[in-house]
């Protein structure tokens, strides 16, 4: 079915960022006052990581949030965090690009620097092929660079008006890698390392200083947007600092002796110190703890909210990067979405997504439409009066009215991208026949019924959300084979764009 590029802008794009009602809406909603937005994204956090959603760790202050605001059981991400962040901040699923996005493609922050907002971030950057927080917008920004380093992390600050502005960086010039980053040398751009500090604690106290700092300039009407990137709760994991002290002494010295960017050398560091010592070391505990030890680090946050009489003023976002339902820690017996981190499936896609708006949002809420991180930027700037910028495309579509309890308009569909080959490719060539199936770049159309792979498969979610039993061509129902052409049309589509 051939489809013309005014067709497909039409099926794929779905708004232009900021072109639906936003007036409307923000009329709607204080009064027309644009809000302050915290967004926190949490790394690896299965759909029912927390205890509001039967988990097993206790979250409280994730919990209240919950219960204060709308909880969307709908949600989706990219599998794996870089494809997430990518389209979070574009608008635009990764399947749009050869690579990962560059400067020239605007980030939603950009926007909002633009309509005056304070821009403040803190924790693991990842998004985007060019290293340059400034240039994507933040004018604050305390990044955590170097890996997954928890204990004595690997600090960049740009711009900052307070905490560590001794270490603000000059302006990028050239490519920056932020998993090279030297800590000194002749190089004018270098890392710093505190070797006595945890790295959630040191982005977390950034935050609270930036919210200090621009609370004032808030309630006078210029709004900020702060976003708290955890780490937590990707590997290498390891004690918080409220662990045993003897845990947290060796895994302290192991992180602050190593220097390799993938961390290479820290597991046998630790295991040689903790057998010599007689300290035990165990990986899940400390999962489970990096998951409440997040928990306090968004209670501080929103305890600063309030201490600062910001909380009915702020939009709050608590999201993960990708789904993980394979370690939610639920109840032994509970019932897990299929797949995991890296899974084109449910389990690897679905996200646990708050928001909270006291005054605004109906407290303890909830919202089945299909959303999507790429619908975020829209979302946003729908809130905030921003006028669409000519020739915008995006992939996104604003869920704005939905929060304020009106139908909006749901997406149908989304355009799937970022499946990892280490854990599809095996599955695939088993389900086809084709042990000597080579990767190849997956794309897929996921509906709020079907889904279509662009290698032909085609699953009914309703009857197989495990994705273990094809439709073979023409041997669909009606609606199926629809849903099927339309959805190849789309992908043809797409194709072409990137041509």
């Amino acid at each position: 079915m051939r489809t013309t590029r005014r067709e497909f802008l039409r099926m794929t794009a779905g708004t232009a960022i900021g072109s639906l009602a936003a007036t409307h809406v923000v009329g709607a909603a204080k009064g027309g006052k644009r809000p302050n937005v915290l967004l926190i994204l949490v790394d690896d956090l299965g759909n029912r990581s927390l205890s509001c959603f039967g988990a097993t760790v206790p979250t409280p202050n994730i919990d209240k949030l919950a219960a204060g605001g709308m909880v969307f059981r709908n949600a989706h991400a990219a599998p794996m965090c870089a494809p997430t962040r990518d389209e979070m901040f574009t608008g635009l699923s990764r399947a749009r690009f050869a690579g990962r996005p560059g400067a020239e493609t605007p980030f939603f922050t950009n926007r909002l620097a633009k309509l005056g907002y304070a821009t403040g971030m803190a924790g693991k950057w990842f998004v985007g092929s060019t290293f340059d927080p400034p240039a994507r917008g933040f004018g604050e920004s305390l990044v955590l660079v170097n890996g997954y380093r928890y204990w004595a992390p690997d600090v960049m600050v740009f711009g900052s008006g307070g905490m560590m502005k001794e270490l603000n960086q000059p302006k990028v010039t050239g490519r920056l890698n932020e998993w090279q980053i030297p800590l000194d040398g002749g190089t004018p751009h270098r890392a710093t390392r505190p070797a006595d500090r945890y790295g959630e604690d040191v982005s977390t106290d950034f935050l609270c200083g930036f919210l200090d700092r621009h609370a004032a300039a808030a309630k006078a009407g210029r709004p900020f947007f702060a976003y708290y990137s955890s780490k937590l709760t990707h590997v290498p994991h390891s004690p918080t600092p409220d662990g045993d002290p003897k845990a947290i002494a060796i895994y302290k010295s192991a992180f602050a002796a190593n220097h390799d960017r993938n961390l290479k050398g820290l597991r046998e560091a630790v295991q040689a110190e903790s057998h010599k010592q007689g300290v035990r070391i165990t990986n899940r505990t400390y999962r489970n703890a990096g998951l409440r030890y997040l928990d306090k680090m968004v209670g501080r946050l929103l305890a600063k909210l309030r201490e600062l009489g910001l909380e009915r003023d702020t939009l709050v976002i608590f999201t993960s990067d990708n789904g993980n339902s394979a370690v939610d820690p639920l109840p032994e017996g509970a019932t897990r979405l299929p797949g995991r981190k890296g899974d084109c499936r449910e389990g690897g896609t679905r996200i646990p997504l708050i928001l909270s708006w006291p005054g605004t949002i109906k407290p303890d809420s909830t919202c089945d439409d299909m959303v999507h991180v790429q619908d975020f930027g829209p979302t946003l700037l729908e809130l905030t009066g921003a006028d669409a910028p000519a020739k915008a495309l995006c992939d996104g579509v604003s869920f704005a009215p939905q929060l304020l309890g009106k139908p909006g308009t749901p997406r149908e569909y989304f355009v799937g991208y970022g499946a990892h080959e280490s854990i599809w490719l095996e599955r695939i060539q088993a389900e086809l026949g084709k042990p000597g199936l080579k990767p190849y770049r997956l794309v897929w159309v996921h509906g709020r019924r079907f889904k279509l792979y662009n290698d032909g498969r085609f699953y009914d979610l309703k009857t197989d959300l495990a994705e273990a039993h094809r439709i073979l061509p023409g041997k669909g129902t009606p609606e199926a084979e629809a849903a099927r052409r339309k959805y190849q049309a789309i992908l043809n589509g797409l194709k072409r764009s990137e041509a």
